[in-house]
């Protein structure tokens, strides 16, 4: 059986148990979301309001391509947090990362 296969009660025990797990960190809920599109819909609201992304990185590219296409999920996020760069990426000029930010109405 393949995870996005699995019916929505053991997807949703999944991510509750892994919002629940104290030892668990923020990034783990929004790594599993970027796993499938099935337990994205149960991962996403579960992801805490606090994001940590390296900018530029893959995770920044992959959150940002979410943002695109469900733009009210960057009205969840209220902080966030910038992380280290990925040095094999080129920088985000003043322009991209102001298109960025517009997409977090919320950021604190």
């Amino acid at each position: 059986m393949v995870l996005h296969q699995l019916i929505d009660d053991v997807l949703l025990h999944i991510v509750s148990d892994l919002a629940s797990d104290i030892r668990s960190s923020n990034n783990d809920l929004f790594n599993l979301s970027l796993t499938c599109r099935a337990l994205s819909n149960f991962a996403r609201p579960a992801i805490p309001r606090n994001v940590f992304l390296g900018i530029p990185s893959r995770k920044f590219e992959l959150f940002n391509r979410s943002l695109d296409e469900d733009p009210t999920y960057g009205h969840r996020v209220s902080i966030l947090r910038r992380g280290p760069p990925d040095t094999n990426l080129l920088p985000l000029d003043e322009a991209q990362l102001h298109l960025f930010l517009l997409k977090l109405p919320n950021l604190q």
